[in-house]
């Protein structure tokens, strides 16, 4: 995607020096020009300054259907990593027709000793998960993503969620013990009972 993002800079760059409909000095211009730049500045230091967030290895210990999701449980190899409710991490599969990284929510809670990535069946990729990930494959996970933690919040909160929106409170609610200090209101929106990710 960095390749991507950069020859569309360089193309977008070469249209505002041939004068094209935009000028590099208006308004929208400066705007297009700054978003660029600050993309292009992400990206090298993503690949450049911090290639690597740590990539740990795991591998799959079930694979269960439930409803029109799937919860991925992988066991670590080396040891678990350190990471807060509702994060979310890339996770690469090593089987054939995997092997591209996709991002997920972290639906386990923080204490346990596995991780559990629970996603809907909506596209080719997350079908093929429910009905070819195997038990026993290598899994790759980057370290997690995400800084929007409820557990830091206020004292009183709602919570709103749909569908397979719940796996973003699913790691907060699983180490909740009572006393936690927190008074929360969870809504969770779903056509039928049947429907609903728990």
């Amino acid at each position: 995607m960095g390749l991507c993002y950069s020859v569309l800079a360089i193309h977008v760059g070469l249209a505002f020096y041939d004068g094209g409909s935009i000028a590099l000095f208006s308004p929208p211009g400066t705007v297009l020009a700054l978003f660029l730049i600050a993309g292009l500045a992400a990206s090298a230091y993503r690949q450049i300054l911090r290639p690597g967030r740590g990539e740990h290895r795991f591998i799959v210990a079930a694979v269960n259907r439930l409803g029109r999701a799937t919860e991925v449980v992988l066991k670590p190899r080396d040891g678990m990593f350190h990471f807060e409710p509702e994060q979310f991490a890339f996770v690469t599969i090593d089987a054939a027709g995997f092997r591209e990284a996709h991002p997920f929510t972290i639906s386990s809670g923080a204490m346990e000793n596995e991780l559990r990535f629970t996603m809907k069946v909506l596209g080719d990729y997350t079908r093929r998960v429910r009905s070819d990930l195997a038990k026993g494959a290598d899994v790759e996970v980057e370290e997690p993503y995400g800084r929007f933690n409820p557990l830091k919040g206020s004292e009183k909160q709602v919570w709103v969620a749909r569908g397979i929106g719940i796996t973003l409170f699913l790691s907060v609610l699983r180490p909740m013990v009572p006393g936690h200090g927190k008074a929360v209101r969870l809504y969770l929106c779903a056509y039928s009972g049947g429907g609903a990710v728990l």
